[in-house]
């Protein structure tokens, strides 16, 4: 099932370095067809929030440096992911791929803004052609070029781990500009096909992430069938870029 996440209730505790306003003062999330204030009351479904919340703290834990990634012993490092790998570079893109046993699903987790070098791409705001599903999908090229830093890395490791961990999905999971190139490398997987999956095994989960491409590209996402979560706040001035 496609679900887009809109504006609902707060995400907390979640802790992001200082360069990053808080998760829990900018991220929400609601699936389409529910009103976080609706004339009935309607709320979150409790079970949706409480995985939402678990997938934010994936996505917080990208944030760490190498070592507390790798050792898994950072604050928002919570139990759960085993078999885990750092991918990057700590000043520029970085993340990790892990096993997920509880979801039976595959995490990459791509560091969201952090340093001047995120926030140069950031502000590259020129479309190049994606290379993902449709002729005329065109992306931010700053955040495309994010995602090509590590592309080899996350396809190598992701075609890796699916051999290793048969059955399970993969879910690809980032925070803020991390949240963009999560979508980017859910788009790579899903169209390119170089991991043997459908797309409905494909789930992305970004956390109070940019727009990432033009009309073009957003049906797209739509059209190729993968799950997709975009968690943003109204106040929450990334998301409307």
């Amino acid at each position: 099932m496609r679900d887009i996440l809109l504006l609902a209730a707060v995400i907390s505790q979640a802790v992001l370095p200082s360069t990053a306003a808080p998760l829990n003062k900018r991220t929400s999330v609601l699936p389409l067809g529910y009103a976080s204030n609706g004339p009935d009351g309607t709320q979150v479904p409790a079970g949706l929030l409480s995985n939402l919340k678990t997938y934010t703290q994936f996505a917080a834990a990208a944030y760490c440096t190498p070592t507390q990634i790798k050792s898994w012993t950072c604050k928002t490092c919570i139990p759960g992911p085993t078999n885990i790998t750092y991918f990057g570079d700590y000043n520029n893109m970085q993340g990790y791929v892990a096993a997920y046993p509880t979801r039976e699903t595959i995490l990459v987790s791509f560091k969201g803004s952090s340093n001047l070098a995120n926030w140069v791409a950031n502000l590259q705001m020129a479309q190049a052609d994606s290379e993902f599903c449709v002729a005329g999908s065109k992306v931010h090229s700053g955040f495309l070029a994010q995602y090509q830093a590590v592309q080899s890395d996350v396809r190598a490791l992701v075609q890796k781990y699916t051999k290793d961990f048969k059955g399970y999905s993969v879910t690809f999971v980032g925070h803020s500009l991390g949240g963009a190139v999560a979508l980017l490398a859910g788009m790579d997987a899903s169209c390119n096909k170089y991991v043997n999956l459908a797309s409905n095994q494909y789930t992305v989960m970004s956390v109070g992430g940019p727009r990432v491409g033009n009309s073009i590209f957003a049906q797209s996402v739509y059209d190729q069938g993968l799950s997709f979560f975009r968690g943003t706040h109204d106040n929450d001035q990334v998301p409307h870029l």
